[in-house]
Order: C-alpha cells, then structure tokens, then sequence
C-alpha cells in the first residue's frame, strides 16, 4: 500500500503529520500528548494579598466608617498620597460624585480653590500634585511648577524653553502677529516661576475685576496652535481677504474675538485666585518655620 493510501483523503496537515510520526517510530507508537494544564499556585491570590497589606488594619473597617472618621479629615494632598496604595483606595477616591475631595480642600489650614469648571475634583488633584513633567515626562529630582492659566504642570527646563516673551514673538514665531497674542492665554508665571498676576482697576460687563499681567508670557504651541485656528477659520483676518462676505466675516470674527477675551479672563481669574492661595500657603509655611526655629532655640 503507497503512502499516500495509508492517510484519509482530506485530512488536515497536523492530522498527517501525527500519523506519519507514529509510522516512522522504532519505538512503541504513542498518542502526542496536549499541553499540561497550568497548576494554581500560591501566587494567583497574591494581588489581593499584597493589596490587603498595603491596606493593613484599614482594610477591615467597613467603607462607611473609613469615608467618615478617616479619610474625610485629610487635606488634598495627603488623599492624593494614598490614593494609589491600592485598588480600593483608588476607587473610593474615584468618586464622580468628589465629595471626599471637596471636604478636603476646607481642611486646609487656608481653604484651597474649587477646581475649573473645566476640570473635576478628580483631574483637579492629579493636575496640583503629579510627579511628571507635562512635556519630558517622569525625572527623579525635577522641581516642576503649575501654571495655572495654561493647565499645565512642568519642570523649570521645559518652561524655560517653551514660554515666549511678548518682545521676542517676532523673533521666535515670525509668522505671527502681536495682534494674535490677543487671542491666547498668557501664562500667569514668567520663566522663573514668579506670578505675573495682578487685579485692574477696570471691571468687565459682569462686574469682575480684570486680571492682567505685569509681564506678557505664551506657551509656543498655542501660538501656533491659535494661528492654524484663526487661518482656518478667519482667513480674512489672517490674510486680508476681502470680498461680498467681509462684513459678515467681519462680524463673526467680533464674536470670537468676545468669546475668546471672557474665556481668557476666566482662565486668568482662577489662576490669580490659586496664585494667591500658594502665596498665602507659603507665608505660613515661612511663619510655621520661624516659629519652630525660636522654639528650639529657647530650649537650649
């Protein structure tokens, strides 16, 4: 009998190849054998026991309790502290509703600023107190800064290298002009981290004050980013197109240009509001040092 006889007609590659082994075989023929099964060991309950350690004796209180007597007295940053011990602390803290996190900020010695409306409890706390540079990412020893107004939260080389000076857009960005500055947030801290912010005599339409600062700075990417915008958008103003449409063009531009200056303001009224709170925040600090400094050394 051929080979090719010995073997059903259609029978898959594997099927052949299995049947062909066991012909070729000196030995006894033996059936090929499937994978053994994964055996469970110890170390499948690990995670639930390594998340019930980091937890300790807190991972038998009921939730209640711990939202009540614990966790409801700590300040902003101590929560943010813990919220990655485990899993459980990150859901409980995960709250959409963010009460925790509003109880929080009135335990501050100073009351801390509500979040944005833009921003939730949540991404409000992971902004303040994160560990990495918005633009190089994590780095042992950065000394990372909040600008407010931008939303971000970078190391001092990074905003050095990205923050544009009013006087030097010319130079830096040469397709821009002074007047698109008009629709970009400014920064509300210069290269070395110092707050620009001050409140004007001037009020708006809804009776609040204007905010300026002393000092024009720009995040570069903005800036561009407001050019491809405006270009898109208003060529006419980019690009002096004139025609039929210019007074209509005319006055869409002038509503954006008023949306934009109130979502400006706003940026820069909260950003004064949390620059005066990290002063306020310092001082205290500062005096709290003092005073611990005059105490030690009357005791000796």
């Amino acid at each position: 009998m051929s080979t090719a006889s010995q073997y059903p007609r259609g029978a898959p590659d594997e099927y052949l190849h299995v049947l062909s082994f066991r012909n070729n075989d000196s030995g006894p023929s033996s059936a090929v054998q499937p994978p053994p099964k994964r055996v469970k060991t110890k170390h499948q309950s690990k995670s639930k026991q390594t998340q019930e350690s980091r937890m300790g004796p807190l991972g038998k209180l009921p939730v209640e309790l711990m939202l009540e007597y614990i966790l409801s007295h700590l300040t902003p940053k101590s929560l943010f502290a813990i919220m990655f011990l485990c899993r459980s602390f990150y859901d409980i803290l995960s709250d959409p509703s963010g009460r925790l996190w509003k109880a929080a900020r009135s335990n501050e010695r100073i009351p801390m600023p509500a979040p944005p409306p833009d921003l939730t409890e949540l991404q409000w706390a992971k902004f303040l107190w994160n560990r990495y540079c918005e633009v190089c990412g994590p780095g042992a020893g950065k000394k990372l800064t909040n600008l407010y107004s931008l939303r971000k939260r970078i190391c001092v080389k990074c905003m050095s290298a990205n923050l544009i000076y009013q006087n030097a857009l010319s130079k830096n960005i040469p397709f821009a002009s002074m007047e698109l500055l008009l629709l970009v947030v400014p920064s509300d801290k210069n290269k070395h981290g110092n707050c620009l912010l001050r409140t004007a005599a001037r009020r708006d339409n809804n009776d609040n004050r204007i905010v300026e600062a002393d000092q024009l700075y720009y995040w570069k990417f903005d800036i561009t980013s407001m050019f491809r915008q405006v270009s898109r958008d208003h060529p006419e103003v980019v690009f002096g197109c004139a025609g039929a449409a210019s007074a209509s063009a005319a006055r869409g531009y002038e509503a954006f240009l008023k949306e934009t200056t109130a979502h400006i303001q706003r940026r820069l009224r909260h950003a004064y509001e949390c620059c005066e709170w990290d002063r306020k925040m310092y001082l205290l600090a500062k005096q709290d040092e003092d005073d611990a400094s005059c105490a030690s050394s009357a005791t000796t």
